[in-house]
Parts: structure tokens; sequence; C-alpha cells
């Protein structure tokens, strides 16, 4: 049967707001209020009655807690998101999303750090943090602002390969070394160049209590690292604002829950390296994301904080990621030839993305 025969409708004369509404939108018809009946169902809705009904979850969906379930959902099964989110989330005490929203929303100048290499690859540079930092620019663009990106000195092509593709034309990308104090003198000049208001790590290594960096299965990678975090945690004392996005516990930012990063994460407590600390990143930040895909936090505090700016955004991803991986990215579980992020395919990846957009 068809529904719409369900409906009752009362005769004209009796037609009111009450009957309206008791009988069912269709038993109006346009010829007698003047309206369509679309415009019908909009002056018949009681707003108070609307009001009080909205916080009713059934009713409605609060979009930055649906963010932050769509980004913590465990696609790559690893186990330790709901872990590092719970523990986050509780030193924030609001959505994580919208917590980096809130300091993303300021058009401007961002200083952003990504690239985390990945040894069983020869040491290349892993998807996962360069396709949303990438994209970032290019949302920053579109609203008026710019980025700059630090990668490891040696990979600057790889993610100008992304800008281009993702036609980021105004993004500055610069090298940095392993040495501190070069390192520091680079990003210095910068800060005198382009006075960044706003400091992002995006899957970047953290170091540990004794100043180690170490990849997911607790092996040493001190020696492939720029101490970029150190830099950026330091520039958070200078009353600059610092937020990271990280999924395993060992990246930037990491410090505010290394309790939990200890407590739950392999190797957290007891890396393989013999240095005497875990893979637990000492590293704090203004504001933590973490997501099971650190990519994947990163659209999240995009959507919430410009989602118009975000549709036009995403569109780019699957042709980004696709340039990084033909310049020299590797999927952090993959490898080389199956474009995606963290073991998971890029359409996949973008499909995800796009839940993010307003609904």
């Amino acid at each position: 049967m068809n529904p719409v025969s369900t409906f009752t409708t009362p005769p004209p004369d009796k037609i009111n707001r009450r009957t309206t509404v008791k009988h069912g939108v269709f038993a109006t018809a346009p010829h007698q209020t003047g309206h369509t009946p679309i415009q019908n169902i909009h002056r018949r809705i009681n707003l108070k009655h609307l009001k009080q009904t909205t916080n009713n979850p059934i009713y409605t969906l609060n979009r930055e807690e649906f963010v932050d379930k769509v980004v913590t959902v465990d696609y790559n099964a690893r186990g330790v998101v709901r872990h590092l989110y719970a523990a986050a989330r509780q030193h924030a005490q609001q959505p994580l999303c919208a917590k980096a929203a809130e300091f993303l929303r300021v058009p401007g100048c961002v200083a952003v750090a990504t690239g985390f290499r990945i040894t069983r690859y020869g040491g290349a540079v892993e998807s996962d943090g360069l396709v949303s930092s990438v994209l970032l620019s290019l949302w920053l663009e579109l609203r008026g602002g710019e980025a700059v990106i630090f990668v490891e000195k040696g990979f600057e092509e790889v993610v100008k390969a992304g800008l281009d593709a993702a036609g980021a034309g105004k993004t500055i990308v610069k090298g940095l070394p392993q040495a501190y104090g070069e390192a520091a003198q680079i990003l210095f000049n910068v800060l005198d160049q382009k006075k960044p208001s706003l400091f992002v790590a995006v899957e970047r290594p953290g170091a540990n209590e004794y100043g180690r960096y170490h990849n997911s299965v607790g092996e040493d990678i001190t020696s492939l690292t720029s101490p970029v975090d150190r830099l950026f945690e330091r520039m958070s004392g200078w009353k600059r604002p610092f937020i990271a996005f990280g999924d395993g516990g060992n990246e930037a930012g990491m410090g505010l829950i290394k309790h939990a990063v200890e407590k739950h994460v392999p190797y957290g407590s007891t890396c393989r390296c013999g240095c005497g600390e875990g893979i637990a990143a000492e590293t704090t930040a203004d504001v933590l994301v973490t997501a099971s895909i650190s990519d994947l936090g990163l659209f999240g505090a995009m959507a919430i904080a410009d989602p118009q700016t975000y549709r036009q955004t995403i569109d780019h991803l699957i042709p980004t990621t696709r340039a990084l991986f033909e310049a020299g990215a590797v999927d952090a579980y993959r490898g080389p030839s199956k474009p995606g992020v963290d073991g998971v395919p890029i359409e996949a990846i973008s499909a995800v993305a796009h839940l993010l957009q307003p609904i």
C-alpha cells in the first residue's frame, strides 16, 4: 500500500495548524494556503518544540561527536586508538577535532611538520601525514592563508609533487637536518620571514624522555629524524599554539597522554633499542588529536573549521596521494606500489574523508 494514502485529509474548512500537523504535511494542498507543500512544512514547525527536542540524540546528530567517531574507527585493527582517544579526550574535555578546529579557523600562516620514515622500505617517507599536510596547505590557500611544510632534508621533492597535484602554489617546503642547531636556525629564519601564528605536527616522530625517536616496532630511528617536534614544542612556550595529530603514541604531542601510551601501546614503556625507555613520546602540545590514522584526524578538524572549503579540498585527495607515491612516498604497511595510508587503500581513505563533509 502507498503510505501516503494512509493520511486522512480533513475538510477544507477544518484545516489549521493543529490538524495539518496531526494529519501529516501532505494534507494541505498548495491552493489551500498559497504555499507549496515544502513551504507548509517550514511554516508549521513549532520552533519552541524543536528547541526542546534537539538535545535528544534520536532526533539530532552532534556533528562534533560524529566527526570524532568517524576518525577513531579502528580501520587497520591496531587495537590502540580507543585507549589513546579516551586519554586525550579526558585531557581535552571536549571533542578533539573540534578543539583543533578552533585554532585552524583563523586564516594566516601555519607551520606544518610531517614525515615519518619507514626503515623496512629503505627509510622512505610514509604517506600518513604527507597527504593531509598537503591538503591542509590547499585548504589554507583557499581561505586566504598559507603554509610552510617542514620535512626531513632530502624529501622536499616528494612533498612538492603532492602540492603540484593539489594545486597549492603558495606553500613553501623546507628540508630539515638531523642536527638540532641547524634545524633550529632554518626554523627561526622561517619565523622571521613568514611569521606563522600556528604550528601543526601530523604523524611526526616524537622524542622519548631520553631524546630518542622510535618507530612502532620499537626500533631506534633517531639518526633518520630531525628534532622538529622539540622545536615546535618550544614555540608553544612562546605563545604560538601547537596542535599535534597522531595515532600510535610515538608521535609529537603524545607526551600529554604518555601514561596511556606506556600502558596500552606495544613497546610503549620498553623499546627494542636498549635506550632504557619506550617509544612513548615525551613531546607535548597545546592540543592533541588522536585518530586511528593521523591524516583522518586533521581531515576532521578541517571539516569542522570550514566545511565548505573542506568540500573543495577533499576532492583532491586521490590525485594528491597518487602523486606523492609516484614521487617516492610509501604506505607504511603495504609499501610503495599500493597507494594508501596505514594499510588502508586510498579509495577507502577517500570514502571516509567524504563522510566528514557536512550532512
